[in-house]
């Protein structure tokens, strides 16, 4: 349960583009996170996702590619908290997560921050799926 394996990354080049063009933009610091719901058979995971850091805020790669790895890992281990919520909705989506910070933080400010991140995405998704019903 707590795998980050290739069928959860998003790697469609068209579901990337419509994310990014109609998706929901959620922003919690350090974060930005878009996100759209899917149709069932899209993909196999409850969830998508795609991890960026931006050469625009992180100039050096080593940080770019340490940022990706903590925001990975922060994902990693709430991952079972949002398949829970996803499949109490009974919902698919797909989410991009950015990272906006121009500095690196620590793995403990982070893990807190994508926690409270994490709990603004839900509440989203939940208004978003009962407005449509």
């Amino acid at each position: 349960m707590y795998t980050f394996g290739k069928h959860e990354r998003l790697c469609a080049g068209r579901l990337i583009e419509s994310l990014h063009e109609s998706g929901h933009r959620l922003v919690s610091f350090p974060f930005v996170i878009r996100w759209m719901t899917c149709q069932a058979n899209d993909f196999a995971s409850p969830a998508q996702v795609l991890i960026v850091a931006p050469k625009r805020k992180l100039h050096h790669a080593v940080d770019r590619n340490r940022a990706k790895r903590l925001m990975r890992e922060c994902y990693r281990l709430h991952k079972p908290e949002l398949y829970t919520f996803l499949d109490q909705h009974n919902a698919k989506v797909a989410i991009a997560l950015n990272y906006i910070h121009t500095d690196l933080l620590p793995y403990d400010s982070m893990n807190r921050k994508y926690e409270r991140a994490l709990a603004s995405l839900e509440q989203d998704i939940a208004q978003c799926l009962a407005s449509k019903l």
